[in-house]
C-alpha cells in the first residue's frame, strides 16, 4: 500500500483516541498485579493499539478507488474492486510545458487495462469537456449515415497515445515476431467541472500480446488536441508494472455453433434481409471488465464482414447489453471484424459500460441462437 494513502484517512486525534482506549483498559486491569504481569500486560495492550492503528489504515486504503473509479463507473465500483490498484509509476520522459499528468489508478484483467489519468494545465488553458459523451455518425459499406448513441462517455479530446510495443517487447521478454490484435479508447471521466483547466480521462485498451497482471506496460502522449487544433504538444511517457491482483473469472470450454451476422445491420433495410453464417464458438472468458471469446468458421474461405452480437442475461431477470441485434447497433454495442483481417478463427475481446457482477451472470448468449449457461 502507498502510504499517502494511510496517512489520508487516520487523524493524530483517532490515533490517540486508540492508544488511550488502551491505557484505560491497562488501568482497569488492577494495581494488584504482579510487576512481571503487568509489563505483559502493558507490551500487549501497546501492541493491540499498533494493530488497531495498522488495521485501520490498511483497510483506508484498500477504499482509496471509491472516489477514484466511482466517476467512472458509478454504482458498479464495487463490482470491479479486485482490478483496481496504484502501481509506482516511473515517469521517462515529460517535455510538455504548462502540463501537469499522472497516474491516479489502474484497473486490470487479464486482456483489459484502464488506466486513470488526471490532466492539469498549470499555464490555466482551459480543457472543455462538455460535449464529451455525445453520440456519432457513422457511415456505413453501402455509404448510409447512421446516428450511434454512446454511453461511455469518449471524449472529445483526441490523444495522440502510443502504446511503444518495442518497449513492451523488450521488457516483457518477448523475442522475435508476434501476432497479436490491440485496439483502444479514451473516456472523458466527468470531474464536476466542465471548463476549466483539470480534466480526468481513462485510457482503455485491450491486447492479446500478453496478460496484463504481472507484465510492464509502457505508455506515452505526445499530443493532445480539439476539433482538430493542437492544445499541448509534447511526450509523457510513463512504465509500471500490473499488479497481479485476484479477481473472479469464468472460463468455459463451449465447441458450439451459432449464426454470425453477415455485414452491418444497417447494410439491410429490414431484419427480415438479415443474413447469418455459421460459426463455431470455441471458449468463453468472463470477468467483471469484459467478455471475451475464441471462434472458428464454418468455411474456411470466411471472408465476409461480419457482426458479433453477445449478451449477458444476469440471475435477478437484467440483462447486460441488447438483445435485439438492431438496437445494440444504434448503441454501438456490436463488433464488426472482416475475415480478411481475422481470417477463419479469432477472438473477440467485448468491454463492458459498467463492471458486472460475476456471481450474478446466469447465461451468456451469442450470435443468432446460442446460449451458455454459467451455472
Amino acid at each position: 500500500m502507498r502510504k499517502e494513502y494511510e496517512q489520508a484517512y487516520m487523524s493524530e486525534e483517532l490515533k490517540t483516541r486508540i492508544v488511550n482506549t488502551c491505557e484505560r483498559l491497562e488501568y482497569i486491569t488492577g494495581e494488584d498485579m504482579a510487576g512481571k504481569h503487568q509489563r505483559k500486560m502493558r507490551v500487549a495492550l501497546v501492541a493491540m493499539a499498533a494493530v488497531m492503528v495498522m488495521t485501520f489504515s490498511v483497510y483506508a486504503a484498500s477504499e482509496w478507488y471509491y472516489d477514484i473509479f466511482s466517476r467512472l463507473f458509478g454504482a458498479g465500483a464495487d463490482l470491479a474492486a479486485d482490478t483496481y490498484s496504484h502501481p509506482e509509476v516511473e515517469v521517462l520522459t515529460n517535455t510538455f510545458e504548462g502540463l501537469d499528468i499522472q497516474v491516479k489508478g489502474i484497473a486490470a484483467t487479464n486482456s483489459q487495462l484502464y488506466v486513470l489519468i488526471d490532466i492539469t494545465a498549470t499555464d490555466g488553458t482551459i480543457f472543455d469537456t462538455s460535449e464529451a459523451g455525445r453520440g456519432r455518425i457513422m457511415r456505413t459499406g453501402q455509404g448510409n449515415e447512421v446516428y450511434i448513441s454512446n454511453p461511455p462517455r469518449y471524449s472529445n479530446h483526441f490523444f495522440r497515445f502510443d502504446t511503444e510495443d518495442d518497449a513492451r517487447f523488450e521488457y516483457n521478454n518477448i523475442d522475435g515476431w508476434k501476432s497479436y490484435s490491440s485496439s483502444a479508447s479514451v473516456l472523458d471521466i466527468p470531474d464536476g467541472d466542465e471548463r476549466d483547466n483539470h480534466m480526468s480521462i481513462a485510457w482503455v485498451e485491450k491486447t492479446t500480446l500478453f496478460d496484463y497482471p504481472g507484465s510492464v506496460v509502457v505508455l506515452s502522449i505526445n499530443e493532445i488536441s480539439r476539433d482538430d487544433s493542437i492544445i499541448k504538444e509534447g511526450t509523457w511517457k510513463v512504465k509500471f508494472t500490473v499488479p497481479d491482483n485476484q479477481y473472479k473469472s469464468v472460463e468455459m470450454e463451449v465447441n458450439k455453433k451459432t449464426g454470425l451476422l453477415r455485414n452491418e445491420v444497417f447494410d439491410y433495410s429490414s431484419p427480415d434481409e438479415y443474413v447469418y453464417d455459421e460459426i463455431e464458438i470455441k471458449n468463453v472468458r468472463l470477468d467483471p471488465l469484459c467478455i471475451e471469446y475464441t471462434y472458428a468458421a464454418a468455411d474456411e474461405s470466411f471472408l465476409a464482414t461480419h457482426t458479433f452480437h453477445e449478451w449477458i442475461e444476469m440471475k435477478d431477470g437484467s440483462v447486460v447489453g441488447y438483445p435485439d441485434v438492431t438496437e445494440a447497433s444504434h448503441h454501438g454495442d456490436m463488433f464488426m471484424r472482416s475475415g480478411k483481417q481475422g481470417g477463419s478463427q479469432g477472438m473477440i475481446t467485448k468491454t463492458f459500460d459498467k463492471p458486472i457482477d460475476i456471481n450474478n451472470v446466469r447465461s451468456i448468449h451469442i450470435g443468432r441462437e446460442l446460449t451458455i449457461y454459467v451455472d
